[in-house]
């Protein structure tokens, strides 16, 4: 099957056409917006957005690479630091990953769920007492008056009993069942294929997952001493089973289409965040993320809130009570103007939370320059007096994530800190 790549952002039109088992998949991409996808008549046209991964068509696919992330390793070193798994420690997905520099994304974080069942499983599965109700010739645990004689009555050839059974069917095992039952329909990798039937076969030995509902059950359990080395193989289960926002689609017949797809706009805030959290210990500022405010935007004539005004971080320095916003935005400014969309809700931003005599904002976005670079804007009043102002910022992202890997918050860091230090006046 002919794959295509793109980066983020390209648009490509490719030989193969469209067919209409491929219409149910090209219906939900137009309609959340992940993709541009059109027929024309020498095949098919096709522009990337922010977001990245594998499209799984009838006949052809399609993988969307992360180049401002540093590739698909990069990405894969991105998710980690954000998700804080801590899955690419081991030397063996390392390399793989570094080998398959181009291959398919969701094999490679398929593979490193393969690495955190293994090492479950080399320290044995977990356990737990489970309540079981069955029909038994001896009495086992409780006898169920009620139950025997209703089902039984008179009869003494079976108890109708209740006990406790130490059992592996638990919900820590079945996520990963499930994830795994998933990911051998979807990997596109031999290897990682056979890897993933050997574990699968394994752990749907020792759990039924029946009408499981994953993420009610992923969001119920509570990770302690005895169950936390659980919690990374559940975070990359729940990437396989959900990716970041968009559920896969799968066809009944022989051939099938797919989509694994992960928001880089949202990977890059919450990346950010971190990555920000981090530089700041030890200063005099805090941050803040998604910080929602209902009383910026207001009706003139009854004073209700009209929306919310909603930052992607808020900078406060300890001693004021002045906040700084901060917006973070995954497009390729490197080699184009700032949209004028993105200036303007920035402006906003700073008029509506920096109460200094000069209201500013700071907008960051990922630059494969070298080194982090920066430009201001200012709003000029008719007095010539400057109404507000604003800084946009790259990042390298390739950079930042040699600096975690190494523990060395040297270069990237410090000069951002800087920045931030010099555009609010600290």
């Amino acid at each position: 099957m002919q794959i295509h790549y793109l980066d983020e952002w390209e648009l490509k039109v490719v030989p193969e056409e469209l067919l209409p088992e491929d219409e149910k998949l090209i219906n939900q991409l137009k309609v959340t917006n992940r993709l541009e996808v059109d027929s024309l008549k020498e095949g098919t046209r096709i522009k990337a957005k922010s977001w990245v991964g594998v499209i799984q068509f009838t006949n052809f696919q399609v993988q969307i690479i992360p180049k401002l992330a540093g590739m698909n390793l990069g990405l894969v070193d991105m998710l980690m630091y954000t998700t804080g798994i801590n899955a690419l420690r081991r030397f063996n997905s390392r390399r793989y990953i570094e080998v398959n520099q181009q291959g398919n994304l969701l094999d490679l974080i398929i593979w490193l769920l393969c690495d955190e069942c293994e090492t479950i499983l080399s320290g044995g599965l977990l356990y737990d007492y489970e309540g079981v109700e069955e029909s038994l010739l001896l009495l086992k645990g409780r006898l169920l008056i009620d139950k025997q004689i209703r089902r039984r009555f008179g009869q003494i050839d079976k108890l109708e009993c209740a006990y406790d059974d130490h059992s592996s069917n638990i919900p820590e095992n079945q996520l990963l069942e499930m994830a795994l039952f998933r990911a051998q329909k979807i990997t596109e990798d031999e290897v990682i294929r056979n890897r993933v039937r050997r574990l699968w076969d394994i752990f749907s030995s020792a759990c039924q997952i029946n009408s499981l509902d994953f993420k009610e059950t992923r969001e119920a359990i509570h990770y302690s001493r005895l169950n936390a080395h659980y919690e990374e193989a559940h975070g990359l289960a729940e990437m396989i089973m959900f990716g970041l926002g968009i559920d896969d689609i799968y066809k009944s017949d022989k051939r099938k289409s797919f989509t694994f797809l992960l928001d880089m706009n949202r990977l890059f805030e919450q990346f950010l965040f971190r990555y920000l959290t981090e530089i700041l210990k030890g200063s005099n500022l805090d941050i803040d993320y998604q910080h929602k405010d209902r009383s910026i935007i207001r009706y003139f004539d009854t004073g209700k809130s009209y929306s919310q005004v909603i930052p992607d971080f808020l900078v406060k320095n300890n001693q004021t009570s002045n906040r700084f916003p901060i917006d973070a935005k995954y497009k390729l400014y490197d080699d184009r103007k700032i949209d004028p969309g993105d200036i303007a809700q920035i402006f906003l931003y700073a008029y509506a939370f920096d109460q200094s005599t000069l209201p500013t904002a700071m907008l960051i976005y990922p630059t494969c320059d070298p080194s982090a670079n920066k430009v201001s804007m200012v709003i000029k009043q008719s007095n010539q007096v400057s109404g507000a102002k604003i800084h946009v910022m790259g990042l390298n992202i390739q950079h930042v994530l040699e600096e975690i890997q190494k523990k060395n918050y040297y270069g990237c860091s410090d000069l951002l800190l800087y920045n931030i230090q010099q555009v609010y006046g600290f």
